[in-house]
């Protein structure tokens, strides 16, 4: 196939990106993105994949007021079996065209909008590295990651190589990677690729609810820094993201402008009362798991 042809075109066509995905403002500024291709298990389509970019994109572009979280989610029985295999045979060309603007790996990783991923069955290779990409995974008993990379002869590029070892460490990253060992959510949980597992894919949406309860309770502009901060130090020693944690925090506040004094009265009011509700179930629980 002919680059003129190449079926990757398909990933930049936005007039479509409503027949495969859908965007709903669940709360407000808690926004649900949802892969809607529940008959093919979510496949990674050169369309799927530019039209997740672009709305994850979309919402990241929104002002701090406005967005508190994205939430990724898939229809159907499966989270996601990853890149369609079918379109890099037919076109191995296909990296010349998928750019950031259409790499839904990226656009997640880049995001300064907290994320979470709701995984139920199979979250294979590509839709692995998807729910990697954000900031927490949940999963249901029923979910399985595996990475077929190996099997389908295809090389790691959107992260997974990299993200992995760090998340679970190197030996169980070479299990899941070189012998292609699905990991169920049970193992995933005590491997770190997950935070919380729920009884049913049904339990998935009330749990993130109750994650970005936390979130919304939170300061926001702290939380985009505290995100930034860590996921640059990712690349760094010990020692260097030392460093570029106290120059995060000097740029924080001065990031804050006149907002400053109101965010600290604000920060130390919430404070005082913890310190007060100390040894109590309101003390300890906070945020995102206080009882309304």
């Amino acid at each position: 196939m002919s680059n003129k042809e190449s079926i990757w075109k398909t990933a930049y066509d936005a007039s479509k990106d409503s027949t495969v995905i859908q965007t709903s403002e669940v709360e407000p500024g808690v926004f649900v993105v949802q892969m809607n291709a529940p008959e093919s298990h979510n496949i990674l389509t050169p369309q799927m994949m530019g039209a997740v970019a672009r709305e994850v994109d979309r919402l990241s572009a929104m002002k701090v007021d406005e967005i508190t979280a994205i939430i990724l989610m898939s229809s159907g029985k499966s989270f996601c079996a990853g890149i369609d295999i079918n379109a890099i045979r037919d076109d191995p060309t296909f990296e010349e065209y998928i750019t950031r603007s259409v790499d839904p790996f990226y656009a997640v990783q880049e995001s300064p909008v907290p994320t979470i991923a709701c995984v139920q069955g199979a979250a294979m290779t590509g839709g692995f590295e998807l729910a990697l990409s954000c900031d927490i995974v949940i999963a249901s008993r029923d979910a399985v990651f595996r990475d077929n990379h190996a099997m389908y002869g295809v090389h790691q590029i959107r992260g997974l190589s990299q993200i992995l070892p760090r998340v679970c460490g190197p030996s169980n990253a070479k299990l899941a990677s070189l012998a292609s060992m699905p990991v169920t959510a049970s193992k995933a949980l005590a491997w770190n690729i997950v935070s919380e597992v729920v009884d049913t894919p049904e339990d998935l949406f009330p749990m993130a609810m109750r994650i970005t309860k936390g979130f919304a309770y939170n300061n926001g502009p702290i939380l985009r820094a505290l995100k930034k901060t860590m996921n640059e130090a990712y690349e760094l020693s010990y020692g260097e993201a030392r460093k570029l944690e106290l120059t995060s925090d000097v740029d924080y506040y001065a990031s804050l402008g006149d907002d400053k004094p109101r965010i600290l009265t604000e920060g130390a009011k919430r404070f005082n009362k913890r310190v007060e509700e100390l040894g109590t179930t309101a003390g300890m629980r906070g945020g995102m798991v206080e009882e309304d």
